[in-house]
This record gives C-alpha cells, structure tokens and sequence, in this order.
C-alpha cells in the first residue's frame, strides 16, 4: 500500500467512523427502549430501517419511527422513536425543525394523532421520558419549538428507569449485531 493509499484509508475512516459510532449509539438506544416496553407487557414491533422499505411504509418521505407499539390488540397503535441524546447534564432535549416536520410527515401518513419520542439521557442511560412529538415541536411553557426543558419536566414525562438488566441485554444485543461504540456507562447506585 502506497502512503496515497494510506492516507486516503486513514481520511476514509476519518470520515466514516463517527456515522458508525452514532448509528450504534443509536440503535443502542433502541434496543434499551424496546427492553423497556416489552418488559412492561406492551407489543412492541420494531419498523424496518434499512433504506430499501423507507417508501413502503412512507411514500411521501418523512422519518420512520423505530417502533409500532399497542397495550392490546384492541387499544389501537402508537409510535416510538427512541433517542439516546446528550440532554446538558438533563437539562434539555431538542429536535432541529426538519426532524419535527419529517416526523410530522410520518404522523399524516401513519394516520396516527401521538408520536412518542422516547428519550433515554447520554448522561443518565438509567432514566426514560416519553414526550409528545407535539409537545417539542410547539412553542410552549418550556421553551422555544424544538427545544424541551426537562428543568421543568415533571413526573407526567419521567416514565420510570431502565433497569441494568435491560441495559446490559440492550449492550450484549449491540455486540452481536457487530456494532461498536462508545456508549455510556450504567450509573452506579450512588449517582
């Protein structure tokens, strides 16, 4: 291998390897998520990903939820999108506005009037909140459209916590997957 070759590798890598680590911190996140709602009874069917159904399930585009989620069958379906986000030492969340609109493109499609956005903390990997796509996506008592102030949050967003079994499952499930990446510690009992 030439040094041409070595440094167009090492740029290639360079390029490519934070993508990789977001999307496994990603699905990281949707597998904790998904550990979660199974574990409490609900059905949960996780949507395609990969980029050859995108326009099955959305002909007009917009962003796929991670999952279709019911309490029974006779309770109708909801959506969850899972987020393993940095939230300023929980603070906040934010979605940029053309996330908002693709997920509000889904809804419209979907025929659904509820999106989920399951949020598990980067800093806090033990919490979950469930927050309305609607109640990020309008200005609101909490700040400005995109942006959830999870200062003011209180107990009707902070569902409960994702216990270490789940995260441990959700870690081992990443690694057989092939994935890799750097993804946030567990909390010790203390914290």
């Amino acid at each position: 291998m030439t040094n041409l070759d070595k440094i167009r590798a090492r740029l290639k890598d360079q390029i490519e390897r934070p993508l990789r680590e977001r999307q496994a911190r990603g699905r990281f996140g949707e597998l904790i998520v998904e550990a979660w709602l199974k574990q409490r009874c609900m059905e949960v069917q996780p949507l395609p990903q990969d980029i050859g159904t995108k326009h099955l399930l959305l002909p007009e585009g917009g962003k796929r939820p991670d999952f279709a989620v019911a309490f029974s069958p006779e309770d109708g379906v909801f959506f969850v999108d899972a987020k393993l986000h940095n939230t300023n030492d929980l603070k906040q969340f934010s979605l940029e506005s053309d996330e908002i609109e693709d997920f509000r493109s889904a809804m419209r499609q979907l025929a659904v009037d509820v999106l989920l956005i399951a949020l598990v903390p980067r800093e806090r990997v033990d919490r979950l909140y469930l927050i309305g796509l609607n109640e990020i996506a309008e200005d609101n008592e909490f700040g400005a459209a995109g942006l959830f102030n999870l200062d003011h949050a209180n107990d009707q967003w902070f569902i409960g916590h994702i216990s270490k079994e789940d995260y441990e499952s959700a870690l081992a499930r990443l690694k057989r997957e092939g994935f890799t990446a750097d993804v946030p510690s567990y909390p010790d009992a203390h914290e």
